[in-house]
């Protein structure tokens, strides 16, 4: 299939959309100091009493996490929130909640069919869904492109790769920012009138586009 779009990295596109990279890592990142606000899910309510549940493992001390926890947040931002421990069997969960993770961390998302002005979208199937066509999400690229080169397919990876890159590219350049997905079919970012379920917005960020994108141009270069 004959297609007329981009097959390479242009080197101040790259340097530009790096510098975003690390110039917004920090926003992605999480701890114990923004817990409060990472708890809060549009989708759910919060409890009864207005705090949102987080739950921890069924073997952590909670009144030492507790303590611990008051130390690093402020009072408004500890009262928000509530402690509890995660049952071991998940059927048991009857609200929804965070998971507590210790450690600071970076917030991030088919099958694979033919390959398209951006890359591979993840079905050929136009459903409505985020997760169907024209769309394709830079994780599964990353999945795509590590197994074709896994099996020495190296020219096709490569072709994967820089299509999804210079994607990213031109859409840092119209927009200023990276996002969550993208239309790998019309080489866009908006996905209006294309989507039926679930939210309708393309989301700015994003941890798992900013990560794959930096280790799909390391393979590049290679």
């Amino acid at each position: 299939m004959a297609l007329n779009a981009p097959t390479s990295s242009s080197k101040p596109a790259a340097v530009a959309v790096t510098a975003y990279i690390r110039r917004t890592w920090q926003t992605l990142t999480r701890s114990h100091r923004n817990l409060a606000a990472a708890a809060v899910d549009s989708k759910s309510p919060p409890l009864p009493d207005g705090r949102w549940p987080v739950y921890v493992a069924p073997n952590e001390d909670i009144e030492r996490l507790e303590s611990r926890l008051r130390v690093e947040m402020s009072p408004a931002d500890f009262d928000r929130i509530i402690l509890k421990p995660l049952p071991r069997e998940p059927g048991a969960i009857r609200v929804h909640g965070l998971l507590y993770l210790p450690r600071p961390y970076v917030v991030p998302g088919g099958r694979f069919n033919e390959m398209y002005a951006g890359g591979l979208q993840t079905s050929t199937h136009r459903s409505g869904d985020q997760w169907d066509a024209p769309f394709g999400w830079a994780p599964l690229e990353w999945i795509a492109v590590q197994g074709m080169r896994r099996y020495g397919y190296d020219a096709d990876a490569d072709r994967v790769s820089k299509r999804f890159t210079s994607l990213v590219e031109d859409m840092f350049r119209k927009h200023g920012t990276i996002l969550e997905k993208y239309d790998v079919v019309n080489r866009n970012t908006d996905p209006a009138g294309e989507l039926r379920f679930g939210y309708t917005t393309d989301e700015a960020g994003f941890g798992w586009t900013n990560a794959v994108y930096t280790a799909l141009l390391d393979g590049e270069r290679r």
